[in-house]
């Protein structure tokens, strides 16, 4: 095998499997001392899910209670977060509306 194409094989093999072969490896096993299996991630709605469905009785009222409190600072502070959000990531025009449609929905769910 071309000993310039090594580690190529040998990274893609960890980034597609997670862990290295013993046949591509330079060394062989045991070229890691560090584990080389990333954490699997749940997605933000299975983590917001698992947390409101299988923990405390609390949790839902904590979740809800949080967002809705966010999205009222948004609401009642989007002027001084156009400002504060002027160069940021997320286009404060697009976090102040997501802030309504939380009010919004929530508001017609819950508030007849």
């Amino acid at each position: 095998m071309d000993r310039e194409k090594l580690p190529l094989l040998f990274f893609t093999q960890i980034i597609l499997s997670g862990e290295p072969d013993a046949n591509t490896s330079p060394q062989g096993r045991g070229y890691f001392t560090m584990a080389t299996k990333a954490k699997k991630r749940k997605n933000n709605v299975k983590f917001l899910n698992d947390f409101m469905q299988w923990g405390s009785p609390l949790n839902q009222i904590f979740v809800m209670d949080a967002i809705g409190k966010l999205a009222n600072m948004v609401i009642d502070q989007q002027d001084q977060l156009r400002i504060d959000m002027k160069d940021n990531f997320v286009h404060p025009e697009s976090w102040i509306q997501c802030a309504k449609d939380w009010k919004r929905d929530y508001d017609e769910n819950y508030n007849d």
